[in-house]
Formats: C-alpha cells, sequence, structure tokens
C-alpha cells in the first residue's frame, strides 16, 4: 500500500510542481499564451487517447480512472508549452 501511496504522491507533484513556476512568468504572459497552450494540450490529449486505445503505451498508475493521463498533460506538457512559447515568441530561430 506504501508503494501505492507513493506512485500517486509522484503524479500529484507533477501536476503541482509545474505550476509553481507559473507566477514568474507574469500575468499578462500567461493570458496572452493560454489559448494555445490549452490547443495544444486538447491535441496532446486526443493523441494520448488514441495511443491508448491502440495500445502504444500504458500508464499503469493514472491519478484519474480513464485511459487519458491528465497528470502529464495538465502539469509538466501544459505549463513547459506556456514557457516555450513566452521565451521563443518573436525570435523565431530559438
Amino acid at each position: 500500500m506504501y508503494k501505492y501511496n507513493k506512485k500517486k504522491g509522484f503524479s500529484l507533484a507533477m501536476i503541482i510542481i509545474p505550476w509553481l513556476t507559473v507566477p514568474f512568468m507574469g500575468k499578462k504572459s500567461f493570458l496572452k499564451f493560454l489559448p494555445v497552450a490549452s490547443f495544444i494540450n486538447l491535441f496532446l490529449s486526443l493523441f494520448s487517447l488514441t495511443a491508448n486505445k491502440k495500445k502504444w503505451w500504458v500508464n499503469k498508475n493514472p491519478l484519474s480512472p480513464g485511459s487519458v493521463d491528465f497528470s502529464y498533460i495538465l502539469g509538466p506538457y501544459y505549463v513547459a508549452t506556456l514557457w516555450i512559447f513566452k521565451l521563443t515568441y518573436g525570435n523565431f530561430p530559438k
């Protein structure tokens, strides 16, 4: 049971820890890139749903029941998308 709780705790940390960096981004940048990050993560969710149905990968310890693992999509992928767009906006070679 301890191992199960440890894995759930890790999945929960995967959601919470990346969001702690968002205040350093600034409200204006956050609101500016929120729509594109939402669209990209919607696309990623659909891709993950397809991948699970075709058994391309399997998540053995999902945080929520279902075939899409939101601990990755709502955590590091979402926040990383926001940061990448903020840091590379207006400078295509980056």
